[in-house]
Parts: structure tokens; sequence; C-alpha cells
């Protein structure tokens, strides 16, 4: 199944070029239509993706929820860094949750993002938390309404 938001771009530029062979009428649209037409629909199509991975965040963080009343709120989960900002890092765990561990939350030392924002770098210790690495978390929170979750070290964690 192709989004009607992705298939009216294709249907113009398809009446458009079999026009431009003879196979078909002639489209009634100046170049400057298509460009604002191109511009529309492309907004458009971006509009819909944010919205649609929305909706996935906001569904993941109920199958979460359901996830941790089964398994337990207390339960480590073993994950990936996915990603880095300066307040903390994406973890991806449990195969498809994704979560947000606070910067403030990765040890007792204060850690940095390095310059080419790949490594969070404790300032003490040097100690460094890189984009790949594993990592055991908790879910310490579940903001469902929002699609979003808070992550805490796991019990392994080093302190």
């Amino acid at each position: 199944f192709t989004s009607p938001i992705r298939r009216y771009p294709d249907l113009i530029v398809h009446r458009a070029l079999l026009a431009h062979i003879g196979a078909a009428e002639p489209v009634a649209l100046e170049p400057s239509e298509l460009a604002q037409m191109a511009e529309h629909s492309s907004s458009r199509e971006r509009l819909a993706a944010r919205i649609e991975r929305r909706g996935d965040d906001v569904c993941l963080a109920f199958l979460l929820q359901d996830v941790l009343f089964e398994r337990g709120w207390g339960e480590p989960f073993r994950g990936e860094v996915v990603g880095m900002i300066e307040g903390g890092v994406f973890v991806r765990f449990g195969d498809v949750f994704e979560g947000l561990l606070p910067a403030r939350r990765l040890g007792r030392e204060r850690f940095e993002l390095d310059r080419l924002a790949v490594a969070m770098i404790g300032l003490s210790s040097g100690r460094r938390i890189r984009l790949g690495d594993a990592i055991d978390v908790t879910v310490s929170s579940v903001d469902r309404a929002r699609g979003r979750s808070l992550l805490d070290r796991g019990p392994a964690a080093e302190a």
C-alpha cells in the first residue's frame, strides 16, 4: 500500500510524461504550477512522515508500559547507544523501544558531549560512552501521550 500523499505527485508526473510523448491529452499545467504543486506535495509528505513517526512512538510507549507491567519496572534491559545530545544519550532496548538516558544519570561524574557528537566523556575519568556501545538500562518513566521514555543506568552500571 502506498500513501495517497505519495501517489498524487507520481500521478501528475506520469500524466505530464505521457502528454510530452504524445500518448495522452496535454496537461493543462504551467511549469510554475508544477513547481508549486511539487513543493506543496513535498511539505505534506514530510508532515505526514512526522505524524506517522509520532504515532509509532505513542504506540510503542503504550506497548512498553504493558511490557513493564508484565516483567517488572526494575528489570534491566540490554540496550545500545543510538544517539546523543548535550543532555544525554538515546538508547535502543528491547528490540523496538528507545529512550533517553540523561547525562546526569550516566555515573557519579559529569559527562559532556564531545565535539563530534559521537561520545559522552567523563570529565574526571575520561571514560567514554560511544555510539554503538552496549549499555544496561532500566525504565524510570513512560510518557505515553508524548511517546517518550526516560531511562536510568542498569544495576550493573559502574558507579
